[in-house]
């Protein structure tokens, strides 16, 4: 799981690098900016489908990724335990609370295996522990998450940015 949260992020700074992004930029009666950069389900789902076929050690393959209101679907060939291939899918849910990136696993089903309620919090457990240790290891500015938003064809995420003192 951890893997496809490194992979997602990854994926958003390829995108970024293509130059496939739409950015907002919203002046706040503060002096701060709301920056909100977009990305369209064709270009989340080709650049998350290239993050995944360049790692070393994919869990995913073939993977296509389909954007719903609130959630991210993405259904491929799972790699299990024993390394056969199964179909399967993961469902994720993105949001911001207190500045920071909420991600969580809602439903995993592989090879007509659903993952309990008991596992999923595990993973999400774990899903929260590698997010907070990564954002305490890159935090360099000011700017706070404030909202991630999932619609049916794009996916956007705003922070703010305070005014320079």
């Amino acid at each position: 799981m951890k893997t496809i949260l490194s992979l997602c992020l990854a994926a958003f700074v390829l995108v970024g690098c293509q130059g496939r992004l739409t950015i907002d930029l919203d002046r706040q009666a503060d002096g701060s900016t709301n920056v909100t950069v977009g990305i369209s389900e064709q270009d989340v789902n080709s650049t998350i489908r290239t993050a995944l076929s360049n790692s070393q050690d994919p869990f995913i393959v073939n993977p296509v990724v389909d954007l719903q209101s609130g959630r991210i679907v993405i259904t491929g060939q799972i790699i299990d335990r024993n390394g056969q291939q199964v179909p399967g899918s993961l469902e994720f849910t993105a949001r911001a609370a207190s500045g920071e990136l909420i991600v969580e696993v809602i439903e995993a089903d592989y090879a007509g295996y659903d993952a309990s309620d008991v596992r999923i919090a595990e993973i999400n457990q774990q899903i929260a522990a590698s997010l907070g240790q990564r954002a305490r290891q890159g935090r360099q500015s000011d700017a706070t998450l404030t909202d991630v938003s999932i619609t049916n064809d794009a996916l956007s995420i705003t922070v703010n940015i305070p005014p320079r003192r």
